[in-house]
């Protein structure tokens, strides 16, 4: 059995031990060469912290501390300098080595130390930045729920002590504000939807101690609605998009992304819309677009007033058309949801309006919109039209070939040799004569 002196001895050589280890992280992070710190760097610390079972004196546990906080600053200074990422497993594992120091250290010195401000609202803190930095870098759960599940230990303490001051306050909102959604992406990952709605829904609580902090829990909001909606939970996605949405509203400090709000609500917009719920669709759309003008955003409320039949329709194929922001496959999509409507007729003058807007893009004219916008005077009849926008793109197939297709295109810059383009388009002529035969318009179809 080992005596007293004996285990003052070793808990003086584990000490030193850990001083000196504390000591090379130190210098190698001066230096900024996390390489120089090998991969059994934290199994060797954590080892020899096991072996620690007691400090004889408050000096011990001074010693200690002061070498948790130097491994944990250490640890710090690697994550700001760049080109420490190839030991990024060695890093996190070391933080948490440091963060056991410390609580070892200050639960032996009574949560009162001589050198260092540590109290429990700091311990919340360590075991929190730990679990978050398990998960987000080394994509590992269960020890982040552990350093988590650690942190939750200092809950109540750490409440009595911040009702000490509004400073405290605010420090511990901060600490349970990270914690909570720490543990909620936890949750998340692991399946448990419930506990992570709840998870958040505490964290929002922490906004009022934090209003800076709005973006941030409307982001996380957000990026749980677009994997339910990802995962086609409709219901589910749209519940986490309103929230996200109304926790942006909710911000008295400072501005918010006008642009991710926007985004926020025309992807909930896209929910209602496959719920069949169309009116609503329809006005969370328009907000969006006060909110932050978005071509796409265009094209979806054009969407909402084509299935439900709206009068303004026309204005707003117009309007997407006209917009300098709308791409050459917005316009085209809007064009044809109003041509899947059996409006031919306001469908082919939007094919008018693109073939003319984008006219210098002869691959584009050639492969996308001269077709569809020949083929839809064919179905109305207007031959003249359709004969004379063939012969233009006769004259494109010419100009196409003796630049040899080098301009950029919207259609992802086609190149079709000028044979190719020549049989391609006499194959459509020849469909729509057969088609005006079929109708017994021989004279068209001649």
């Amino acid at each position: 059995m080992e005596t007293a002196g004996e285990e003052r001895v070793r808990a003086s050589n584990s000490l030193k031990q850990l001083e000196d280890s504390s000591l090379l992280l130190e210098n190698a992070a001066k230096e900024g060469s996390a390489h120089s710190v090998s991969r059994a760097f934290p199994q060797r610390i954590s080892g020899i912290l096991n072996a620690l079972t007691a400090l004889s004196s408050r000096a011990d546990a001074e010693r200690l501390l002061a070498s948790g906080i130097s491994m944990w600053n250490s640890v710090i200074a690697f994550d700001c300098k760049p080109g420490n990422k190839e030991n990024v497993e060695v890093l996190v594992k070391v933080r948490h080595v440091a963060a056991d120091c410390i609580y070892m250290a200050i639960t032996v010195l009574g949560g009162i130390s001589a050198r260092f401000d540590i109290d429990d609202v700091s311990l919340l803190k360590f075991y929190t930045a730990c679990g978050k930095k398990y998960a987000s870098e080394l994509s590992d759960i269960d020890m982040a729920e552990v350093c988590y599940q650690k942190a939750t230990e200092f809950q109540q303490t750490a409440l009595a002590t911040a009702k000490s001051s509004k400073h405290s306050a605010r420090a511990l909102a901060r600490a349970m504000f990270d914690l909570l959604l720490g543990q909620a992406e936890c949750a998340w990952e692991r399946g448990d939807h419930s506990a992570a709605e709840q998870l958040v829904s505490d964290a929002r609580k922490q906004l009022e101690q934090l209003p800076e902090e709005v973006e941030y829990l409307a982001s996380v909001e957000y990026n749980f609605g677009l994997f339910m909606y990802q995962a086609k939970e409709t219901t589910r996605a749209l519940d986490w998009l309103i929230r996200s949405f109304e926790t942006r509203e909710s911000a008295t400090e400072g501005p918010t992304d006008s642009e991710k709000q926007a985004k926020t609500a025309r992807l909930a917009a896209v929910c209602l819309l496959a719920l069949s719920k169309f009116e609503e669709a329809k006005q969370l759309m328009e907000k969006a677009e006060t909110i932050h003008h978005d071509a796409v955003g265009a094209y979806l409320l054009l969407k909402i007033a084509v299935v439900t039949r709206a009068s303004n329709a026309k204005t707003l194929l117009s309007g997407i058309l006209d917009d300098r922001e709308s791409s050459l496959d917005v316009c085209m999509a809007s064009v044809a949801l109003v041509a899947d409507a059996q409006n031919l007729t306001e469908a082919t003058d939007g094919y008018k309006t693109i073939f003319s807007r984008f006219s210098t893009d002869i691959p584009a004219l050639l492969t996308t919109v001269g077709p569809r916008y020949f083929e839809s005077l064919v179905a109305l009849g207007r031959t003249t039209e359709a004969i004379k926008v063939l012969d233009q793109c006769f004259e494109l197939i010419v100009r196409h070939s003796n630049t040899e297709g080098n301009k950029p295109s919207s259609t992802q810059n086609l190149r079709i040799s000028t044979r190719e383009q020549y049989r391609r388009w006499s194959a459509i002529a020849l469909s729509s004569g057969c088609a005006l035969a079929d109708r017994q318009d021989f004279e068209s179809a001649t």
